[in-house]
């Protein structure tokens, strides 16, 4: 994956503190550099993840606790072997990508949805096994970046059914140096049977991360929790050989 030429980030102590109101409870949390370290805990928060509760280093961790975690319902065992369905969706770069197309070894991780500032998400959100962490799922690719790179990572992409707008928000908030596709028409999600669960009106891809090599999947994961190790997952696989 080629390095990003993004302009430099600030630390914390130059960006202003913002809140975010969840429910009954009201958070400050600082906008905090990201770590150069690929299994460090993340400052940045959504509304769809809830409280950050403990500290280490600096940055604010989620606790999954309290979260019902998935389990594997078989939804994904078609998918390791074959070929990524030719699908050329959106993304946050203004062209579209076919990652059926694209040569190297390519990481693709999806997520249900992440929460824009402010939005208040329901209990209900919560007890969704797998739905929470979307963010810092994000998050921990980010972070990983420059080590994913270093394994021979051609590139990374994330994926959602929100729209590229809604996309590009979060990528500017949360500094991602890697791309966002929007399946928001569900071409891939019915290409690939990908498994999906339903939220007020609208269909979510289920939590996930795949290895594409020039165009075949080699390594699925799913499911993934907790969201924040998803990163930390695919790198133990690139590191332990791809076994």
């Amino acid at each position: 994956m080629r390095p990003s030429s993004h302009e430099p980030r600030l630390s914390c102590s130059e960006l202003p503190h913002f809140v975010v109101h969840i429910s009954e409870y009201s958070i400050a949390t600082p906008c905090d550099k990201p770590s150069e370290s690929t299994t460090s805990l993340q400052n940045y928060y959504d509304p769809v993840n809830s409280t950050m509760t403990t500290t280490t280093g600096g940055h604010a961790a989620p606790n999954w606790s309290g979260i019902p975690e998935p389990e594997d319902d078989g939804a994904c065992q078609h998918l390791q072997g074959t070929q990524f369905p030719s699908v050329s969706l959106p993304s946050t770069s203004g062209k579209p990508i076919d990652i059926s197309t694209l040569p190297g070894l390519n990481i693709l991780f999806i997520y249900p949805r992440t929460g824009a500032p402010g939005e208040n998400i329901p209990a209900e959100w919560d007890a969704i096994p797998g739905a929470r962490g979307c963010t810092p799922q994000a998050c921990s690719f980010r972070d990983a970046s420059q080590e994913f790179a270093e394994l021979g990572v051609d590139a990374i992409f994330g994926c959602s059914t929100q729209d590229t707008a809604y996309q590009s928000e979060l990528k500017e908030r949360i500094h991602l140096p890697y791309e966002l596709l929007s399946d928001e028409k569900l071409g891939l999600a019915r290409a690939a049977k990908l498994p999906t669960h339903e939220w007020k009106g609208k269909t979510l891809i289920k939590r996930m991360a795949m290895a594409v090599e020039s165009g075949k999947i080699v390594k699925v994961w799913y499911p993934v929790f907790p969201p924040d190790q998803s990163a930390a997952q695919v790198l133990s696989w690139l590191k332990e050989g791809r076994t």
